[in-house]
């Protein structure tokens, strides 16, 4: 486990994040470079809100998310949305079906369509002895604020690419995905981050009891 910084700026990261319009405008290109089997309705998009919210920062961050019928779909869209926009991607090969993924309790439920969300990229859960994501997530569902899984996806696909490859797992940190849970005991949980080494994206799992002081993403409001 890594001590947490003393002192953490997050100004650095504002030229790296893009405005609605922008973002809006990435999404519908996007969308059309999917195949036409993933795709989502136009529609969904062109209806966007992008009527400026204020100053767009790492820790209070409005986005577009796209949610499908099934969280299975959902994950897989979003995930295009990372491979669409970073040089590389590693993904290890868990099972997404609806026997080996759910949303957490502490998740936000969405219906079908294109939302706008805000949500910190940047929070870290207090340290303490045997800090898990379990120990977490019921606290969390108990004062309504809600944990982030795919969500975190969607965020860093529709900011300068440069974004995630900023990732240190200090200052920036990585994202445990805290608002899913995965395993046919849905004790996993997606971890998602940039690796400096190998230079791409990655996506793994690991156990939701792991005692750990890794950053699990919130959404705000």
């Amino acid at each position: 486990m890594h001590d947490r910084p003393r002192e953490r700026r997050f100004t650095k990261y504002d030229a790296y994040l893009q405005s609605l319009v922008s973002q809006k405008y990435a999404l519908i290109k996007m969308n059309e470079q999917m195949d036409e089997a993933m795709r989502v309705p136009s529609e969904w998009l062109a209806g966007l809100n992008v009527t400026d919210d204020g100053h767009q920062t790492v820790e209070d961050l409005v986005i577009f998310f796209v949610v499908k019928d099934t969280l299975q779909e959902t994950l897989a869209y979003n995930w295009e949305l990372i491979k669409l926009t970073q040089p590389a991607v590693y993904r290890t090969s868990f099972s997404t079906n609806k026997h080996n993924l759910r949303l957490s309790p502490g998740a936000m439920v969405y219906e079908p369509g294109a939302h706008r969300i805000r949500i910190s990229l940047v929070n870290y859960w207090p340290y303490k002895d045997g800090q898990t994501v379990n120990g977490v997530s019921k606290p969390v569902s108990v004062d309504n604020t809600k944990l982030a899984g795919v969500e975190a996806f969607a965020a860093y696909a529709l900011q300068s690419p440069h974004l995630l490859q900023l990732q240190d797992g200090f200052n920036l940190p990585h994202c445990k995905l805290a608002g899913l849970q995965q395993g046919h005991l849905f004790n996993k949980v997606p971890f998602f981050y940039w690796d400096f080494i190998s230079k791409r994206a990655c996506l793994i799992v690991s156990s939701l009891n792991e005692d750990d002081g890794e950053h699990r993403p919130l959404l705000i409001g």
